[in-house]
């Protein structure tokens, strides 16, 4: 089941509010013959890949079933997807929710009746981490989830089934994004008189990030402003035309990366000089 993104954190005593963990998701899944299997969102067994935590949840989960949850890396209490990309112990799966218990079919359930299954059998440890979280108090919950430098909260309905393969409001993700204002240096040539994406650098010159996704009116915008010089920002193989100085760009961003570039870079709107933003 996937989220839809929210613009900002709510209050509804309707919904389960709870971290939004940086990971790989992951289904975990005790097979009748005792395997255990860790799926990937498209299929793949990861098993092999996290072999220490695939034998540890073996010990830990008894019984047949399936979980949704998160394989992460942690770091003082947080996850960190860089940790986890370099298998950084310690690796764990935070489990937050039950779709099969033994031969019952569990997706029909409500979420709150879901959770409660989880609670009453799967027990936590070391390796297996129950995601907790709060009901009804969103607002609270994402000031503190910001104060902490976590990647975000996740709001789901209680009386949701769960929804294979489906975004939908029942599952919503609040974000907890930066932003800065970034030189937009490059712009790959789009349909008619738009543009497919733009290079932002920051204060050096250095590219830090490709954004696709702007809207119409600005797309022309930097469009008007791009020159014949063909350029390949940041390494990257598709051409580009240099874009006159002078115009810049608001970004939305998870975090930097090791060597300045921008994680997860959204488009925030164009600032001329001179101007307050458009």
């Amino acid at each position: 089941m996937l989220a839809r993104e929210a613009v900002e954190a709510f209050d509804d005593p309707g919904f389960l509010f709870e971290i939004k963990w940086d990971g790989y998701r992951a289904l975990a899944e005790r097979a009748p013959d005792g395997r255990l299997h860790l799926w990937s969102r498209t299929g793949r067994d990861l098993s092999p890949r996290f072999p220490a935590l695939a034998e540890a949840l073996r010990q830990e989960i008894v019984h047949p079933c399936l979980l949704d949850g998160e394989i992460v890396a942690l770091a003082e209490g947080a996850s960190d997807i860089r940790r986890l990309q370099r298998r950084q112990e310690p690796i764990v799966y935070v489990v937050f929710d039950l779709l099969r218990w033994r031969t019952e079919d569990l997706l029909p359930l409500p979420l709150r009746e879901r959770r409660a299954r989880l609670a009453d059998r799967v027990g936590g440890s070391d390796r297996l981490v129950r995601s907790e979280g709060v009901v009804g108090a969103g607002v609270s919950y994402f000031r503190a989830v910001r104060a902490a430098g976590l990647e975000g909260m996740m709001a789901k309905a209680l009386r949701s089934p769960y929804l294979p393969g489906v975004r939908s409001d029942a599952w919503r993700k609040v974000l907890n994004l930066r932003e800065g204002t970034f030189a937009v240096v490059a712009a790959e040539p789009g349909p008619a008189d738009g543009v497919a994406a733009v290079w932002v650098a920051d204060v050096d010159g250095r590219p830090v990030a490709r954004i696709a996704g702007l809207p119409p009116a600005a797309a022309r915008r930097v469009r008007a402003r791009a020159a014949g010089h063909v350029l390949a920002p940041g390494g990257s193989r598709r051409p580009a035309l240099a874009v006159a100085p002078g115009l810049s760009c608001r970004v939305r961003y998870r975090s930097v990366l090791p060597g300045g570039k921008l994680r997860h870079p959204l488009f925030a709107g164009l600032v001329a000089e001179g101007e307050d933003g458009v």
